[in-house]
């Protein structure tokens, strides 16, 4: 399972975690869909096989199907398929976006007030209509149930019976007191932001726990496909669903198998013998491999995850200046073109270079130990400082062993350690204090959406430290704190980044919350009869399965 509450080193970006492409507002699309040799060039499915079914080897089960808890992108990847928003973001572009549900929007001119109206024609799976009272049942159940994507849009609407306002049966209002331009953005977001049939929920309902129990096995959407089996450990199936909106003359695939295949060297051999279309999550070994196969296409697009470690600000780091001599000390060029081999860019600061407002001239650290020594001795720090790394048990651990290396070099003694998963979760998203803390952690990151603040507020904020969001180093800049409390209210884009700009200084050069490690890419591998793919970063490790489809049928 990949998830944000579940991101390590090893499960989101460490040799194997991927993320999609990304557009900005004014450029050409950064992760276009890959070129495939022509339908006469393409081979077939492997005998036997229904060629109007699509097979996809996954790495392992989908946990949760419950809008408004998954966070794991297994169960995006399934939900995407059968449940569906008001809007989506437009193929690869996460700067525009298309309708779904909602056929068309507006808003005023200071953003308090927004409309969508409804698609006449959409019904849920169940056969009910899909109506304004339907989606403002949905979004108040996320908000009301106050699981982990509640705050998707609980952050804009604290009173749901009265901000969103039914006009009539195929309209919406939104209503704000304050701007709210990031509206569109929430209700595109991959988390929490999905519409489900409240016939079907009520239906399921356990002492007033809003379905959620049986939602994690089952899907209430108005999806092309809809679930037809969910097996743990073995398979999913999806089955297309007759009634909806969106299907056209052309050809798309009647059944979706979802095989459950842990072991990688499992789903290589599948996907090279032909008997799955589609699948991913590789090492860069097995990457460099399947490159060379000429009947598959491996796409690798840049994205919007940032791989970095932790500098706990708390203990021997919480000097300014150990932080930065450790900073100094990583090999980067080793970690990039070494281990990584050059197949995953170096990260450039601390946002991703796809994300709004990043810097491209942040401040990059180079290798220079002696740089590092002469800080150590300005901040008092003697030779033999013992530090801990962390990282979940099974998981490599290379970006601390480059590091053991470098700092032993400057008079740091570093202890790699490896924990179970629950137990290394349960630190990073804890208040476990210092020394219990580790002073280094490793991990990786995506937004919701492509917004500054919402990638910043929770890493960097001394708000969102320990349980209270994802800053595991417990990081706290006044200055900091100041540009991501005034940056929700500012809606002029230019000034927006000039603050932002000023706070990827602080935070990478001035006072370094992390050491940015990588950006991985999205990574798709398919059979190269399959055809249509588009990956956005905004639905990370998902596929429009719809829009998929096989040469030659």
């Amino acid at each position: 399972m990949v998830s944000k509450s579940q991101c390590s080193l090893y499960h989101c970006g460490g040799i194997v975690m991927i993320l999609a492409a990304i557009l900005a507002a004014c450029a050409p699309a950064a992760g276009t869909a890959t070129e495939v040799a022509p339908a006469s060039e393409a081979p077939p499915a492997a005998p036997g096989r229904d060629p109007k079914t699509l097979v996809m080897a996954i790495y392992s089960n989908p946990s949760d199907l419950d809008p408004a808890s998954n966070n794991e992108q297994l169960g995006n990847l399934v939900l995407d398929a059968t449940t569906e928003g008001l809007v989506r973001a437009r193929g690869e572009n996460i700067e525009e976006f298309e309708p779904q549900l909602a056929e068309r929007w507006e808003h005023n001119e200071d953003f308090t007030l927004w409309t969508f109206y409804l698609r006449h024609n959409a019904k849920f799976h169940d056969g009910s209509a899909v109506d304004a009272e339907a989606v403002k049942y949905s979004f108040t159940r996320l908000i009301d149930a106050g699981l982990g994507m509640s705050f998707i849009l609980s952050q804009f609407i604290s009173d749901p019976e009265s901000q969103m306002v039914v006009v009539d049966p195929y309209t919406l209002e939104f209503r704000f007191e304050s701007p709210t331009p990031l509206l569109i953005n929430a209700l595109s977001s991959g988390y929490g932001s999905y519409v489900v049939s409240p016939t079907t929920v009520k239906a399921n309902e356990k002492e007033g726990d809003l379905g959620h129990e049986w939602m994690q096995t089952h899907e209430a959407g108005s999806g092309a496909y809809q679930l037809a089996e969910f097996s743990p450990n073995e398979q999913v199936v999806l089955t297309r669903f007759a009634d909806w909106w969106g299907w056209d003359e052309g050809f798309h695939f009647e059944k979706i198998i979802l095989k459950v295949v842990p072991e990688e060297s499992a789903r290589r051999s599948l996907i090279e013998k032909g008997d799955v279309d589609l699948t991913y999550e590789f090492s860069v070994e097995n990457l460099e491999a399947l490159q060379k196969n000429p009947d598959l296409v491996v796409s690798l697009a840049p994205g919007l995850a940032l791989q970095y470690l932790v500098l706990g600000k708390y203990g021997p780091l919480e000097d300014a200046r150990v932080r930065q001599a450790i900073s100094y000390a990583f090999d980067y060029d080793g970690y990039v073109n070494g281990i990584y081999k050059g197949l995953y860019p170096r990260a450039v600061g601390v946002f991703p270079v796809n994300l709004k407002c990043h810097d491209p001239q942040a401040f990059v650290y180079t290798t220079d130990l002696e740089k590092a020594r002469q800080l150590l001795e300005e901040a008092g720090i003697e030779p033999g400082l013992e530090l801990r790394y962390v990282t979940e048990e099974g998981g490599p651990t290379s970006a601390g062993q480059v590091l053991q290396t470098q700092l032993a070099q400057i008079g740091i003694n570093l202890k790699i350690e490896q924990m179970d998963s629950s137990s290394y979760v349960g630190i990073f998203y804890g208040d476990v204090e210092w020394p219990e803390r580790p002073e280094i952690m490793a991990w990786t990151w995506w937004p919701d959406y492509n917004d500054p603040t919402d990638w910043a507020w929770i890493l960097f904020h001394s708000a969102a430290s320990g349980s209270s969001g994802a800053n595991a180093g417990f990081y706290s800049n006044a200055r900091a704190d100041e540009i991501m409390d005034l940056a929700p209210a500012i809606t002029d884009e230019a000034e927006l980044c000039e603050l932002y700009k000023e706070f990827q200084d602080i935070v990478i050069r001035q006072d370094p919350a992390w050491i940015p490690l990588i950006e991985p890419p999205d990574q798709a591998i398919f059979r190269k009869d399959i055809r249509g793919y588009q990956g956005n970063p905004l639905y990370r490790g998902t596929f429009d399965f719809y829009r998929l489809t096989r040469a030659g049928e």
